[in-house]
């Protein structure tokens, strides 16, 4: 092939970047124009919890990235990931209000995405941090599994 594996992985991690980006910065621009209505929300808590859905985006990007590159199925990594999302949103969404489950909003990314009120204090360098690493992980071992995945 003319293309290098490693070439390959991280011309979809850009296009991954690429895509997650528009949504999230153009729902804050129309939040910001908002504030002209009496929307009362502040400018530097609005732009943390949009960097925290991007990076939650690019999280479950580079996790089906991954499953992928591991399993060779488009398929198989669409659901798995959709189902990770689905159940961690879940995690999150119900633990401020379930008691045995409260411990468990750790697991989540959306916790930390938008989970711990990232809208009205912002999103903390130690969340942020989190989200990144994690996807950091998930794309290196996106990486390093398309390295080894048979493409016969």
């Amino acid at each position: 092939m003319p293309l290098s594996r490693p070439a390959i992985t991280a011309g979809k991690l850009i296009a991954l970047v690429g895509q997650a980006l528009p949504v999230p910065i153009a729902t804050a621009f129309c939040v910001l124009a908002g504030r002209g209505f009496d929307l009362r929300i502040d400018a530097g808590p609005l732009l943390g919890a949009t960097a925290g859905v991007a990076l939650l985006g690019l999280l479950f990007g580079t996790l089906a990235l991954l499953i992928g590159a591991f399993t060779g199925s488009r398929g198989t990594a669409l659901g798995l990931t959709s189902a990770a999302a689905g159940n961690t949103y879940l995690i999150d969404s119900l633990a401020p209000n379930v008691h045995w489950l409260h411990p468990a909003r750790y697991i989540s990314p959306f916790f930390y995405a938008v989970g711990d009120n990232q809208l009205q204090a912002g999103l903390s360098l130690g969340w942020a941090a989190i989200l990144v690493i994690t996807t950091l992980v998930f794309a290196l071992a996106a990486v390093l599994a398309f390295n080894r995945l048979d493409v016969h």
